[in-house]
């Protein structure tokens, strides 16, 4: 009897999973992980309520920091109340930080006026939301800025204070000048505590702070200031611009050895530049007082006064009257051997400067 070969059966597991199913997976794998990216780099929600969404588009308008885009507008609506618009956002998470109770958002639109030129780079991009991180507890709702507020960079400049009676018309971006050479500007205003007058806030720039001392006087050089009667009449400004737009001059004495303020310091502002009483005095002679009268006969140079008669009197011999005058600081170098006056009834003229060295 012959025994016969059998094969031994081959034992095979069989996959708990089939091949069929291996290509959702890997969907479904790599939809988790978009998912989860997404998750992680999703930016921060936020809102801030504006008075209006004058122009600002959902999913266009961007908010800017130091130039860098960190956020974007995702929705705007009307708050519960109607009185405002809520605007949502969204905030890179690298900004979380800046997220505080005092951060500002403001929104930025061009601006072209006589005393400054804003925001010219949103004719381009648009208008955008600029933001001024603060400190504080973590905040996720704002309230909008009507204006951009004052970043006071004490590195960048000297701060001052400027007190006036009123405003006059002075205003935000009217310039400082320092011989008649914008050296600052304003930059914003208040009333004082006791709302007895107004404080000016001015920036001067860092390559002129040295020139404002202690002993430095500002005067309104704004507006048109008339003098009149029958024996004087004139119209004088500091310049076009700072008649159009408002400005201060100031003047600071040459032997002024003291040291440059500090910021926050506080000055007086003064109608011109008599009431600051930084003129320089002058004795000039004249044969008569004939249409000459103290406080409004002025000095002109090429219709720009100049300075005024202050006190007339006659010399003791009484053959001529002494005429006392006050000079404008910025005519200094106009008071020369060689200069010549003469009296142009009704004002007094400051002319023929061919001899002067």
């Amino acid at each position: 009897m012959m025994l016969m070969n059998i094969a031994k059966p081959v034992v095979t597991r069989k996959l708990w999973l089939s091949g069929i199913w291996l290509l959702p997976l890997l969907s479904a794998l790599v939809g988790g992980w978009v998912l989860y990216q997404s998750m992680i780099e999703k930016g921060i929600e936020i809102s801030i309520l504006f008075d209006n969404a004058e122009g600002i588009r959902e999913g266009k308008t961007a908010i800017i920091y130091k130039g860098v885009r960190i956020g974007v507008v995702r929705e705007v609506h009307i708050s519960k109340n109607l009185k405002q618009v809520k605007v949502t956002a969204e905030i890179q998470r690298e900004a979380k930080q800046a997220l505080r109770n005092t951060t500002g958002f403001w929104l930025v639109k061009p601006k072209v006026s006589l005393t400054e030129i804003t925001g010219l780079d949103t004719i381009v991009s648009g208008n955008y939301i600029r933001m001024n991180p603060g400190e504080g507890k973590a905040q996720r709702e704002f309230i909008a800025l009507d204006r951009a507020p004052i970043l006071e960079d004490y590195s960048n400049g000297l701060y001052i204070d400027i007190v006036a009676d009123r405003l006059g018309s002075v205003s935000r971006g009217s310039k400082i000048y320092f011989r008649e050479i914008p050296v600052g500007e304003v930059l914003d205003y208040e009333l004082a505590e006791a709302q007895n007058g107004v404080i000016i806030k001015v920036r001067i720039e860092p390559r002129y702070a040295h020139l404002v001392k202690e002993s430095s006087r500002f005067w309104n050089a704004s507006g048109v200031s008339i003098k009149g009667s029958l024996t004087g009449f004139s119209v004088h400004t500091e310049s076009l611009t700072a008649l159009i737009a408002g400005g201060i001059a100031f003047y600071t004495p040459d032997t002024d050895s003291i040291d440059i303020v500090s910021n926050d310091t506080s000055f007086k502002l003064h109608s011109d530049f008599d009431n600051a009483k930084v003129g320089i005095a002058v004795t000039i002679s004249s044969e008569s007082a004939i249409d000459l009268e103290e406080g409004v006969t002025e000095v002109k140079y090429d219709a720009f006064k100049i300075g005024v008669v202050k006190k007339l009197s006659y010399q003791k011999t009484g053959e001529n009257v002494i005429a006392d005058i006050m000079f404008d600081p910025r005519a200094a170098e106009l008071l020369k051997t060689g200069t010549k006056f003469w009296l142009d009834t009704p004002t007094l003229f400051l002319t023929d400067f061919s001899g002067l060295k």
